[in-house]
């Protein structure tokens, strides 16, 4: 599988976007350690990963001493990508997603689940990255891009993805 990996740093108004390789990463506090060291500012920092348009990981670190904040786009990717399972973890907590079960509706066609409050100081509240997850014909790299515009990081990510 193909995957990408791009940390954005926020120094005072403006962003970075550089990208990392997680080749010989063992675990996420491996990966989370690699993000503080690509890290030069002071402001949050968010690490986005996504693999074959299948399903988006972001990790975020509020500062170097924080534990990492993770949300996956779909959690049932853990059963079929070792990297998800990796950067997700055992013992995450799903989202709570508010709804109802309702046995007439149709199943979802994504699971999100992990810390859904990881933007919501950046643009996008937790009931919002979850009807982006959820929304029909939205790939994970659409989902990210919605993320970074609203955030104010989406041309340093754009500029990136383009390089």
């Amino acid at each position: 599988m193909t995957h990408v990996a791009t940390v954005l740093v926020r120094t005072g108004d403006d962003w970075t976007a550089h990208e990392l390789d997680l080749r010989g990463m063992e675990d996420v506090d491996s990966v989370a350690d690699a993000v503080r060291d690509a890290v030069a500012g002071d402001g949050p920092a968010v690490m986005f990963v996504e693999e074959d348009d299948e399903y988006f990981v972001a990790l975020r670190l509020d500062d170097a001493d924080a534990d990492p904040r993770i949300f996956l786009s779909d959690v049932r990717a853990v059963d079929t990508s070792e990297l998800a399972a990796m950067l997700y973890g055992e013992g995450e907590e799903d989202a709570d997603l508010d709804e109802e079960d309702d046995e007439d509706a149709p199943p979802l066609d994504v699971e999100p689940g992990g810390d859904d409050t990881v933007f919501a100081d950046l643009g996008t509240a937790a009931s919002e990255l979850r009807a982006l997850c959820t929304a029909k014909g939205m790939l994970p790299s659409d989902v990210i891009a919605a993320l970074c515009e609203r955030a104010g990081c989406g041309e340093a990510w754009e500029d990136l993805r383009l390089a």
